[in-house]
């Protein structure tokens, strides 16, 4: 834990992270078959921002980004084992309110519980963002239609 808390602390909010167009704290939908490919350029773009890439099994390769420059040192990733982890993780990292950006796809309508419950819980997504100051890009292949999806980009 102490070294976790140590990388995070060198990569720490700094002021030029506000280079995306999107307010600290929102979540950004990202659709589209250019979607991977959206995040590893923005990624590119703001090397100073602390990122944890979550998925329950990763789409994107490391090497893949550290070749684009995209600093690896910054990132960690998470592969998930189980459905019911996805919000629990999402929760608990930004309690922690340790990073800038969180990029995950959000869940396909086949894992999605029942609606009115995957709408409470972006809520809760969207006021924790808010309040640790973290973008949450939410990967998919379609566009969301939830109200707290405060942008879309269309790949």
């Amino acid at each position: 834990m102490a070294q976790l808390k140590d990388w995070i602390s060198r990569s720490a909010h700094s002021g030029s992270f506000e280079r995306a167009s999107s307010p600290l704290g929102a979540l950004i939908g990202i659709t589209g078959v250019g979607r991977t490919e959206w995040v590893l350029n923005w990624l590119v773009k703001n090397p100073e921002a602390s990122v944890v890439w979550i998925e329950k099994n990763l789409s994107v390769l490391p090497t893949a980004l550290a070749q684009r420059g995209g600093g690896l040192e910054r990132i960690l990733f998470i592969e998930l084992g189980e459905v019911g982890e996805w919000e629990w993780t999402l929760l608990t990292l930004l309690r922690a309110q340790l990073f800038q950006a969180i990029i995950t796809p959000i869940l396909t309508p086949d894992e999605q519980i029942k609606k009115t419950k995957d709408e409470k819980s972006l809520r809760r997504l969207q006021l924790l963002a808010e309040k640790a100051q973290c973008k949450v890009f939410l990967l998919s292949e379609v566009p969301s239609q939830h109200w707290t999806i405060s942008e879309q980009v269309q790949t």
